[in-house]
């Protein structure tokens, strides 16, 4: 189904509502909404996205404050995880949109502060089979993969540029760089101040790569090293355990950031990526515990060469590249994204 039909059953099913006023394409924070509603003192936002379920959620947060409440319709097919829905913000729902043989329903999946229209919920609407066309197709690019992180990164640290220094310097494609601003800039993300391109949210920036690329997703396994005092020695063993194996490493999140930064970030783990990830067996072989005892080292894999490429050697250890701690941080949960504002805070006032 077209987004356009959806829009029109919806908006016929919410007209049904008690005292409603509906608007649609009204203006929420400067970004358009399919329909808000307004109905006892309570304002609903209801977004459609029938291929992309992050741009509609990005758009979401942004609409905190200006409405109640907000509630992405989306297909069944392009749900997000569990776990990305349990991190969804309390003022956003989630409505999945189940199509089948001409009949459409929709299904709440996630409840917002302000009820979903129930008399919707308990309907099925019909369509003649001629009026129906085909799903959207997926256009947008993701914003994590290699080249798109590529950009972002070197959008976090020049915060006043242009597409073609981006694409000179990040060594991609002009159309690439394109596409990525492009939707950095429906999102009000960055913006054009005459021919400057001017990062305006880098927080929202490191918040829209987090929702698709969570840290937890890349983990390989935790190793307990019983024989080490601290995350200094642990952090050796691991270096030295590397080394005759040409295992390739990098430290990250927390191991990483107090690297860079003066403010203390207190952590008694070590976060490192490891390449290749089946190496894992020649550590455990190395390691004198299989049980959860001892010093723990995360292990994750590595989803984008840049990542091994960017690392630079600071105190005798193999460490990635601040923008890259940057974005780790912000996809590893709140503590995380604290860190996160934290470091950014102190890069930005060495520039």
């Amino acid at each position: 189904m077209s987004h356009s039909q959806i829009e029109e059953v919806l908006h016929k099913a919410l007209e049904d509502t008690d005292g409603a006023t509906l608007t649609r394409n009204a203006k929420v924070a400067n970004m358009e909404v399919d329909i808000l509603q307004a109905c006892n003192g309570k304002t609903i936002a209801f977004e459609i996205k029938t291929s992309n379920f992050f741009d509609g959620l990005g758009r979401a947060m942004g609409w905190k404050g200006s409405v109640d409440s907000v509630y992405l319709l989306i297909p069944e097919k392009i749900l997000p995880s569990k776990q990305i829905m349990n991190e969804i913000p309390s003022h956003i729902g989630v409505v999945a949109i189940e199509y089948e043989n001409d009949k459409l329903k929709f299904h709440l999946v996630k409840k917002a502060l302000v009820e979903f229209p129930t008399q919707i919920l308990e309907r099925e609407f019909f369509f003649e089979h001629s009026t129906v066309y085909p799903m959207e197709k997926h256009t947008t690019p993701s914003l994590v993969s290699p080249k798109a992180l590529r950009i972002l990164r070197y959008i976090l640290v020049h915060e006043r540029t242009t597409q073609i220094k981006i694409a000179q310097e990040a060594n991609v494609s002009i159309g690439m760089v394109n596409k990525v601003v492009s939707i950095l800039a429906e999102r009000d993300i960055v913006a054009y101040k005459k021919r400057t391109l001017v990062l305006l949210e880098p927080y929202r920036l490191l918040n829209e790569v987090s929702w698709e690329r969570p840290m937890p997703k890349l983990k390989i396994r935790d190793i307990y090293v019983p024989f080490t005092k601290d995350t200094h020695e642990t952090e050796n063993y691991l270096k030295n355990t590397c080394a005759p194996h040409k295992i390739k490493y990098a430290l990250t999140l927390f191991s990483a950031a107090n690297r860079y930064s003066a403010y203390s970030m207190r952590y008694d783990t070590v976060y490192s990526y490891i390449e290749p990830a089946g190496s894992v067996s020649e550590f455990m072989e190395q390691s004198a515990s299989s049980t959860e005892k001892g010093m723990r080292i995360e292990l994750f894999r590595v989803d984008t060469p840049d990542i091994l490429g960017e690392a630079g050697i600071l105190d005798g250890f193999s460490v990635c590249s601040p923008t890259q701690v940057l974005i780790d941080l912000s996809s590893y949960g709140e503590t995380g994204k604290d860190a996160a504002v934290e470091l950014y805070r102190q890069l930005s006032s060495r520039k």
